[in-house]
């Protein structure tokens, strides 16, 4: 889920998010509800004993840009 601070920082926070921060679920016609995937850990979604590339990963995938590492 994102976080509270980082939802209330977007402009477009209510077409996506209701006032307690739960998401819309969006339906298409095609596919049907696009439903929120549930969470795995990241070592169910990559299969790796490398412990340092797998702490790399995750923090790439870190929701709140001010919080995820950049380039430098």
């Amino acid at each position: 889920m994102f976080p509270e601070g980082m939802i209330d920082k977007s402009r477009k926070k209510d077409h996506y998010f209701d006032s307690d921060y739960s998401p819309f679920l969006i339906e298409d016609p095609k596919h049907g509800i696009l439903r929120i995937p549930e969470s795995r850990s990241i070592e169910e979604a990559i299969p790796s004993n490398n412990n340092l590339f797998l702490d790399f990963v995750q923090s790439c995938l870190t929701l709140d840009p001010e919080v995820r590492p950049g380039a430098a």
